[in-house]
């Protein structure tokens, strides 16, 4: 999608029935594509009945969506995601949440790039006290680049893993904490 104005993925505005009908209709969604969709400050509400397309979705990729925080808050997961490539969401304070990033065993690919905002890439659930480990266990590439607010890859109590790791390329964020 590229250029709407709409705040969330709602096929309309209708009663529920006629919406699980919409649902039902639509086919297999892999890859997913959002350009300059300034209105939306989250990629899915919890609300809205598409929120199951998350489990199929292989590819996302978010540019230039001006207002958005974070990819995820809602109560599907992204257990098929290879590849993730976000750049200049200038609000973006986050890219997603620990619960989700527990999910994300299949991801190969993340880059994130000129999201003036962005403090950490995980954030967390609100469960401090829980201890949690992340693994990623195919991630291969990491690219981090312009992120002039990040303070660290996450500021809960995680240990993250990422064995297959190799392509590591990382500038430009003078914030981060050490």
């Amino acid at each position: 999608m590229v250029g709407c104005n709409f705040k969330d993925f709602s096929p309309y505005e209708g009663d529920v029935d006629e919406e699980t009908d919409v649902v039902t209709m639509l086919p297999r969604i892999n890859k997913l594509t959002l350009q300059c969709v300034d209105k939306m400050t989250h990629l899915w509400n919890q609300v809205s009945p598409l929120h199951h397309i998350y489990a199929n979705l292989e590819t996302v990729q978010v540019s230039e969506c001006g207002s958005l925080i974070s990819l995820s808050r809602a109560s599907s997961s992204f257990q098929n995601l290879i590849t993730s490539d976000v750049w200049n969401c200038k609000e973006m304070v986050e890219l997603i949440t620990s619960s989700k990033a527990q999910c994300l065993e299949q991801l190969v690919t993340l880059k994130i790039g000129e999201c003036e905002m962005m403090r950490e890439l995980i954030a967390s659930d609100g469960d401090e006290a829980t201890y949690h480990e992340i693994i990623f266990k195919e991630l291969k590439c990491l690219e981090l680049y312009d992120l002039q607010n990040l303070k660290s890859f996450c500021s809960r109590n995680y240990t993250l893993e990422s064995p297959l790791l190799d392509d590591v390329y990382v500038s430009d964020y003078p914030a981060i904490e050490l």
